[in-house]
């Protein structure tokens, strides 16, 4: 049973409500332009499958209004954050910086930084389970990697396939809620921390959520996941060409295409 099934996580959880981003897009609370002031090498990578802006998303935006046709990708994400604003208590410049390693229109499931967080929240519920989620079975030595908040922040913002931009992926949103980390995304003067996370992290200096940002060591991590990427599309789109041929043998060999030979005529003496 998930110990943290029941537990109060208060106003603030993983996705903003519909008067929240109404107000932040009306009055936001920093300049998020401002974000944009320091040079990004921006991820121009082509994506073969996109994926598709919702007319309706879960914030009433239509999303193929605003982007269809932006095909640069500092105004890509500077459009976007205009109508799914980051939260004034994430560092927007870090924020930024993990969007513009994503290509525009990917989806956010093949997203180095989905990837990488799914891992992280993967490797965390083990470690919950193997202790029970009591913290007093914890070694001292034994500590988590939590995801980075400002991480988080821009998955959210990358949003999910049905609800679109803005509405944290239904997967990690699970994962989320399974190992009692709601938390990394409420205001830090605001968190609501279950008691075991409490345990955890009052007996050790370590800073939840808060990782070192060593930006050239994010960009070789980002370099592989993009190799990675770019093999399986490779593969993927092999399979289907391969997929393509066999079912086009198999309609030329099936009966209906078969070529018969005709019968020749069979003369007989008079």
């Amino acid at each position: 049973m998930n110990p943290f099934t029941r537990f109060e996580w208060g106003p603030k959880g993983i996705n903003p409500d519909q008067q929240e981003v109404d107000e932040l897009i009306e009055n936001p609370n920093h300049d998020f332009r401002q974000a944009f002031h320091r040079p990004y090498r921006w991820n121009t990578n082509n994506i073969n499958e996109p994926r598709t802006l919702i007319k309706d998303n879960a914030y009433g935006i239509d999303e193929q209004d605003f982007l269809e046709d932006v095909q640069d990708p500092q105004k890509y994400y500077e459009t976007l954050l205009s109508f799914t604003p980051i939260r004034p208590w994430f560092d927007a410049e870090k924020v930024v910086s993990i969007l513009s390693r994503v290509a525009i229109n990917q989806k956010t499931s093949n997203s180095y930084i989905h990837r990488l967080i799914t891992k992280e929240l993967t490797d965390v519920m083990e470690f919950g389970q193997r202790y029970e989620w009591n913290a007093d079975n914890v070694p001292e030595d034994k500590r988590p990697r939590l995801p980075d908040v400002n991480g988080l922040e821009a998955l959210r913002i990358l949003g999910d396939a049905k609800l679109g931009f803005g509405t944290m992926t239904r997967k990690v949103e699970k994962q989320l809620l399974a190992c009692g980390l709601v938390w990394l995304l409420q205001p830090p003067q605001e968190r609501r921390k279950p008691t075991f996370w409490q345990k955890i992290f009052d007996s050790t200096t370590a800073q939840p959520g808060q990782l070192l940002y060593d930006e050239e060591l994010e960009w070789r991590l980002f370099g592989v996941e993009q190799d990675v990427g770019a093999l399986v599309e490779a593969v993927e789109r092999t399979n289907k060409n391969l997929e393509d041929v066999s079912k086009k043998m198999d309609q030329l060999l099936s009966p209906k295409h078969e070529q018969t030979t005709p019968k020749r005529r069979q003369f007989r003496p008079e």
